[in-house]
């Protein structure tokens, strides 16, 4: 890890909506890149991220409205460039990130990175910090059929699945346009790869960031696997009666409120 001292680090995370860039933000976490008290990121952890969702509500919201000032959708964000050009900046200037202070490796989550972030760095939002990306790629067709599966996402993409494959594309052609233009270290990290051999990405992350810790790496490493996960999910909610009561309480409003 870095030493007192030294910039701050930051690393953000982009990717497509369910490309696995929740499980990434999830080992980074654990390899020790702060996201934010677990009470300050949301949603909370489900079954379809039983590590969490890594997202700052903050973040979110200033990313959505700038897209939305721009004319874009979370469906067709527009470029990086277009969104550069035609964004109000003033929303990611006005945008709170005290939660970063003394902070010496923190990271941010979420896809509209994908478009956004070029806008974030003109407005010298991490001219405080030594910025990295970590790029997730998964296949279009599978990311776009997770998004299908996913209550809110595919309503970005009016619950259509050549819709949630254009996003899917889109969001990838904006991650990569997004990396190749910025002047910032880029770590491009498979999906795919890191489901069928977790340690040796996971190293690669690791190194990355300039974490020598062969223990959080083996750590980190069997976060992998969804039922490893999901079961893990679902033991800390058992052990945790407030937990549990706001799962009850979701499914009952998911599953009869709309019947009334």
């Amino acid at each position: 890890m870095r030493r007192s001292g030294h910039r701050p680090t930051g690393v953000i995370v982009t990717g497509p909506f369910r490309s696995g860039t929740s499980l990434v933000s999830g080992i980074l976490a654990d390899l020790g890149v702060f996201f934010g008290s677990s009470a300050e990121t949301r949603p909370p952890p489900d079954r379809y991220n039983p590590l969490g969702y890594f997202q700052r509500r903050e973040i979110v919201s200033a990313n959505s409205r700038y897209i939305a000032s721009a004319g874009g959708t979370l469906a067709n964000p527009g470029t990086p460039a277009a969104l550069l050009s035609n964004g109000d900046w003033k929303i990611l200037a006005s945008t709170s990130l005290s939660w970063q202070e003394g902070t010496l490796l923190w990271g941010m989550k979420d896809p509209r990175f994908s478009a956004t972030l070029p806008s974030w760095v003109s407005v010298g939002r991490f001219a405080d910090s030594d910025l990295k990306i970590v790029r997730v790629k998964r296949d279009v067709g599978a990311a776009a059929s997770s998004a299908m599966k996913h209550k809110e996402v595919r309503e970005y993409c009016d619950n259509d699945p050549l819709q949630a494959i254009a996003m899917t594309k889109a969001y990838d052609d904006n991650a990569a346009l997004m990396a190749a233009k910025l002047d910032v270290p880029v770590c491009v990290v498979s999906f795919e790869s890191l489901i069928a051999d977790p340690r040796p990405e996971v190293e690669r992350l690791a190194h990355y960031l300039d974490i020598g810790s062969t223990a959080r790496v083996g750590h980190a490493s069997r976060l992998v696997g969804k039922r490893r996960a999901l079961l893990a999910h679902y033991l800390r909610k058992a052990a945790a009666p407030a937990l549990l009561a706001d799962t009850i309480a979701r499914t009952v409003r998911a599953r009869v409120l709309p019947l009334g």
